[in-house]
């Protein structure tokens, strides 16, 4: 399913920990003709042809029915390394929450073929430190981490219900982020780990100034996983980049604010594709 990397042009959208390619339900392109809402065909099935560009929404390594893709050590550049001969001549890369950090990375080793970036609830850390206090509290994700070793599906169900904090509609998203997730395979205990370890470790401040292709920043005023104040900094870090925050939104407003993410994602593709 990887493109012509000679002349084909690529929206590749890449989902966040403990997830799958499935969240994105289409978000790319819009659905078939007479189709319900949420029944749209998943792109890693069938990439779909909208605009001149195709649609590509692959699982991360270790997650959705990806479940046999081995990466180790599990680090964001093996992660982009994984992802790379998917790329187009022209490709406008999205990421959302850890799968942002891939987008970022996958930006650096690449950037002859990114035509631009869409990161959703993303950051260039996860955790505060200092001058960085626009994340979450290490302890937290810790806590994530010794809880995943004793109970993984329990764990995945809390950061679930975490990502719909904030959001006007939190119980009516943590239900669908729930349905989503069972959609697909569990992710490997190997994958989420590794997955945490970045979210908890990883710090893109500095790579950042290297980027130098259109973003587009989407993220959620209330945010509770990655507050609004971390897409500000990153927007004033960045070289070309255009932020617009959902009020009423969290950590995922591509979910609750489906039609908002939908023409913002569009009109970037077809500006920069």
């Amino acid at each position: 399913m990887n493109p012509d990397p000679t002349s084909a042009r690529l929206l590749l959208m890449l989902h966040g920990w403990g997830l799958h390619g499935g969240i994105w339900e289409g978000l790319g392109a819009p659905p078939p003709p007479g189709a319900e809402p949420g029944t749209e065909p998943g792109a890693e099935q069938g990439a779909e042809q909208e605009a001149g560009y195709t649609y590509l929404a692959p699982d991360l390594p270790g997650h959705g029915h990806d479940t046999g893709a081995e990466v180790d050590p599990y680090t964001l550049d093996a992660l982009a390394r994984h992802h790379e001969d998917r790329l187009a001549r022209r490709t406008v890369l999205a990421g959302w929450s850890l799968g942002g950090m891939v987008a970022l990375t996958l930006a650096r080793r690449r950037p002859e073929r990114i035509a631009g970036l869409v990161l959703i609830g993303a950051t260039p850390r996860f955790t505060t430190a200092p001058g960085w206090p626009h994340g979450l509290d290490p302890a937290l994700l810790a806590d994530f981490s010794d809880a995943l070793a004793r109970d993984q599906a329990t764990t995945l169900q809390r950061f679930l219900a975490l990502q719909s904090q904030g959001c006007a509609q939190a119980r009516t998203l943590t239900r669908r982020l729930r349905a989503l997730a069972e959609d697909a395979p569990p992710p490997r205990a190997s994958a989420l780990a590794g997955g945490l370890d970045i979210l908890r470790s990883a710090d893109l401040r500095d790579l950042l100034k290297e980027i130098h292709c259109p973003v587009l920043l989407i993220h959620g005023e209330r945010d509770p996983v990655v507050p609004a104040a971390a897409a500000r900094a990153m927007a004033a870090r960045l070289a070309d980049a255009r932020l617009h925050l959902l009020p009423g939104a969290g950590h995922a407003p591509f979910l609750s604010h489906t039609r908002h993410c939908h023409e913002l994602i569009r009109a970037f593709c077809h500006e920069h594709l």
